[in-house]
């Protein structure tokens, strides 16, 4: 395992709280009548949604950082053919 900032740590935790925030809020808007109108809240589910999704992005980006993957490496045997 990598060696780990602590500061870095602290970037990853502090960017889950942000999505479990995201999450947060879409399940308020789920629960409560604040948007009444059906297609105002699945804007608003639309743009959580969104936003959620860049964020977990940015997390597997940080996360990345810590563990790259490996390059597949091609076999001696394998074919470029594409016919």
């Amino acid at each position: 395992m990598p060696n780990l900032s602590l500061s870095f740590l602290d970037e990853i935790q502090m960017e889950v709280s942000r999505l479990e925030t995201l999450g947060t809020c879409l399940d308020m808007a789920g629960a409560t009548d604040y948007l009444k109108e059906v297609n105002e809240l699945r804007g608003f589910m639309l743009n959580i949604a969104h936003f959620q999704q860049l964020q977990i992005d940015r997390i597997q980006g940080k996360l990345d950082q810590c563990f790259p993957k490996p390059q597949p490496t091609l076999s001696k045997g394998a074919s470029h053919d594409n016919a």
